[in-house]
């Protein structure tokens, strides 16, 4: 794999051209396919894009998954930084804006809500947070610039939302 600028991972294949004289190496550059306004994920291979309507997080995960997505989970430091700078360098990305993703407190425990629960185990939240816990219904939300960190807050809020959903081949 090789960065090149802009958000995007390339895969550079080498092809070996044979003549009668010489052997040369000739570079192609294979880029990703995410539909046009989505941001290909190189640490999960997915197509990642901001909505550009407001929903509530349980509508919001229902729109994703009717796109064959999932609302977009971040179980890595490296993901979570990547996503931090995606938004931070770019107010196409509701820079300054909360944002729901794909967390979501059961029983006082935080999990994934993506094709399956999963507890989550690397956490990016904001100072004194999480901090509803005698609330039953919270969601995570990513705050806006500049901390652009985690937040709960309470799911029936109706913000933007960011789906995920495998890169095609």
């Amino acid at each position: 794999m090789v960065n090149l600028p802009g958000t995007k991972t390339y895969l550079v294949l080498y092809f070996l051209v044979i003549s009668l004289r010489s052997a040369i190496c000739v570079p192609t550059v294979l880029v990703a396919k995410c539909p046009e306004k989505s941001v290909h994920n190189p640490y999960k291979d997915t197509c990642v894009t901001l909505s550009s309507d407001k929903l509530a997080w349980d509508d919001a995960k229902y729109a994703c998954e009717g796109k064959g997505g999932t609302l977009l989970t971040l179980e890595t430091l490296e993901e979570v930084e990547w996503f931090r700078t995606l938004r931070s360098h770019n107010s196409d990305w509701g820079n300054s804006v909360a944002i729901w993703i794909g967390g979501r407190q059961f029983y006082g425990a935080w999990y994934w809500e993506g094709t399956k629960r999963v507890p989550i185990e690397f956490t990016d939240w904001n100072i004194r947070e999480p901090n509803s816990y005698k609330k039953d219904d919270m969601c995570l939300q990513v705050i806006g610039w500049p901390k652009l960190n985690w937040n709960d807050h309470e799911c029936f809020t109706v913000i933007n939302y960011v789906c995920e959903k495998r890169a095609p081949a």
